[in-house]
């Protein structure tokens, strides 16, 4: 959002409201949504196996959805949103990824990015593509550090 024009809390809200109302519609084609399964060896079961859930429910319980906002602060900065239930790991987190190498060492670009974790446990760090030191400049050369 932009800056508010004081730090009162209406002038925050309506700041906030502002760069909301920028928000456009998502485009279908880049939407998803799905129903967990059971995982392979069969001890989580699937949604539809769960007793409480209504036989051939198409309840969705995983959801993806490129969002853009309309201004020129944000043109061309995608916010993909994701979220689900009975995922892998539980975590609340916001990926910040970089834009791709113009001419990538390995004929292969691996994104920088910045993590910044609310749950669990806070963390922010930086995920960046580093070179081992030397001349060489072998493709195994190249690795990714956290800092």
């Amino acid at each position: 959002m932009d800056k508010p024009l004081s730090i009162s809390a209406e002038d925050i809200l309506d700041a906030k409201v502002r760069v909301l109302r920028q928000v456009l519609p998502p485009k279908l084609e880049e939407c998803v949504s799905g129903q967990y399964t059971a995982n392979e060896d069969g001890s989580v079961p699937g949604y539809l196996e769960d007793p409480t859930v209504p036989k051939g429910s198409k309840c969705p319980t995983f959801a993806s959805m490129v969002l853009r906002i309309h201004n020129d602060r944000w043109a061309g900065v995608p916010f993909i949103v994701k979220a689900g239930k009975a995922m892998d790991k539980k975590v609340v987190s916001v990926r910040i990824q970089f834009k791709d190498e113009i001419h990538p060492y390995t004929g292969v670009a691996q994104r920088n990015e910045l993590v910044i974790r609310a749950q669990p446990k806070e963390a922010m760090f930086l995920k960046i593509n580093t070179k081992t030191p030397g001349t060489a400049a072998a493709p195994d050369s190249l690795f990714t550090t956290e800092l």
